[in-house]
């Protein structure tokens, strides 16, 4: 049974290799645009591949329960709480998330977009010149160290467009879900995937669940609560090998023709930074603090611009106003950005373990509701993967809502701006009781290695008697 277990991690370990070989082909391919191969027929691995015996990673398994729900029937299983597939889903949507920052930090198109240039600075030096033989001042231009900073402002460029581009696509959508859900009995349903950005912003600012209920009461919006999070929809939007979400182009004709917004703002920037019309040359004056507010749209009026480009333009212009909506909702994504790269960096998603990985998680989950229950007046920490459960049953909003208080009493708010004092304090507290109720350790090493030879474990308690019920948790401990 050694050799078998041996054997069985040793296949799993020799797959996550041959998909980290992939990936960095993947990447070298695009940056040299040259040809690699690498012979993966010698490495055999347990679960789903493709015809070359490549592993498919994510496994499809791994979604499969999103295929067989309908519309009328609840994607939330045991009074509300996610699955293993939605768990799934939602890393590969932050995995698109990283990859869209990235993206937007090093695209030198968008450096032209947002005015983004190298600013040479020239001094003159004095230098021992040996055919004169003596000291002359000689023109010496310097590096500019700054434009590594400033081209990652780009970032908070994207995301002053993006929330203001989400607060407009937000009153629309809703107003479209209203009208259908009071003149049918059908259940509220989006009327399209929103775009990537606006996406984005929807997703943090539903990680503060009753600042996302006060918003929605605050602007009477009544079905962008009621309704399931898209995950069978985003998941058929991703492409797992570039990390790049695109909404099918039929579903973008509501976007563009209903709420008269541009489907993929990163492209559009790209476009219009290229173009030398009105457009391009805002947004080359963005956050220029000299620039009136109000002049620059007396200015544009003139140019024939399209509905669309005066609605663009107007959002620029609410960018300039500092609305402190505005800066909250640009502050959640900020804040999300820790637990994105921490999602980035364990790469569960492409872990040949992560079926039982995101299985244990919602285990423990459970677990943790269950102390928010029996200790009402503690701060409670969550673990990272109990944090990625407890952040995709939260991304429906009112099933989170009732579901937290069948579960535990109350409606329970995810504060995401508590200190790291507190923080500490919180997890030494959560990690006692536990251990208290559940006899078992809270901080576990979640590495690939841990998370994989769990998993085997699993798999031979199921057919053992050799193992204790439950016990399988308590052995990798975190170091």
């Amino acid at each position: 049974m050694a050799l078998l277990l041996h054997s069985d991690i040793n296949a799993l370990h020799k797959a996550s290799k041959a998909k980290l070989i992939h990936m960095k082909i993947q990447r070298e391919r695009r940056e040299s645009e040259k040809n690699y191969e690498y012979d993966f027929s010698g490495l055999q691995y347990p679960g789903e591949t493709d015809g070359s015996g490549l592993p498919l990673i994510p496994s499809p398994s791994l979604f499969s329960s999103l295929h067989s729900t309908t519309a009328d029937s609840p994607w939330l299983v045991e009074h509300g709480i996610p699955t293993v597939a939605h768990c799934a889903t939602h890393l590969e949507l932050l995995e698109v998330f990283f990859a869209l920052r990235n993206k937007i930090i090093n695209s030198e198109q968008l450096d032209n977009t947002f005015g983004v240039k190298v600013v040479a600075k020239i001094v003159y030096r004095r230098k021992y010149d040996s055919t004169t033989k003596g000291y002359v001042s000689r023109r010496t231009t310097l590096r500019d160290d700054s434009i590594k900073f400033r081209r990652r402002e780009k970032w908070s460029y994207y995301l002053s467009i993006a929330v203001e581009r989400f607060k407009f696509w937000i009153e629309k959508a809703d107003k479209a879900m209203f009208e259908e859900w009071r003149s049918s009995s059908k259940k509220p349903a989006l009327p399209c995937l929103p775009p990537l950005d606006v996406l984005m912003v929807w997703h943090a600012f539903l990680l503060n669940p009753i600042d996302f209920d006060s918003y929605c009461g605050d602007h009477s919006l009544y079905a962008i609560r009621q309704i399931q999070f898209p995950w069978v929809q985003i998941h058929n939007s991703i492409d797992t090998d570039e990390w790049t979400y695109e909404v099918p182009l039929g579903a973008n004709d509501w976007t563009t023709k209903v709420a008269n917004m541009e489907p993929d703002l990163f492209v559009y920037l790209q476009q219009t930074g290229a173009i030398p019309k009105s457009i391009s040359r805002t947004l080359r004056k963005y956050g220029d603090s000299n620039v009136p507010i109000g002049s620059m749209w007396d200015y544009l009026r003139g140019f024939g611009l399209s509905r669309r480009e005066e609605i663009f333009l107007d959002l620029l212009l609410n960018i300039q106003m500092k609305d402190k909506t505005s800066e909250r909702l640009i502050g959640n994504v900020l804040r999300q950005a820790s637990f994105v790269d921490k999602m980035h960096d364990h790469l569960w998603i492409c872990s040949p373990a992560a079926e039982g990985t995101l299985y244990r998680a919602i285990a423990r989950y459970h677990k943790f509701l269950k102390l928010f229950q029996l200790y009402p007046g503690n701060i409670l920490v969550p673990t990272l993967d109990i944090d990625l459960v407890w952040h995709t049953h939260q991304c429906s909003a009112a099933f989170y809502e009732n579901s937290m208080r069948e579960r535990t009493g109350r409606y329970i708010d995810h504060d995401d701006k508590i200190g790291k004092t507190a923080l500490d304090s919180g997890i030494d507290e959560t990690q006692k009781l536990f251990r208290l109720r559940f006899g078992q350790e809270y901080s576990l090493c979640l590495c690939w290695d841990c998370e994989m030879t769990l998993t085997m474990l699993e798999k031979l308690e199921k057919n053992s008697a050799l193992f204790q019920t439950d016990s399988i948790g308590s052995i990798v401990e975190h170091g």
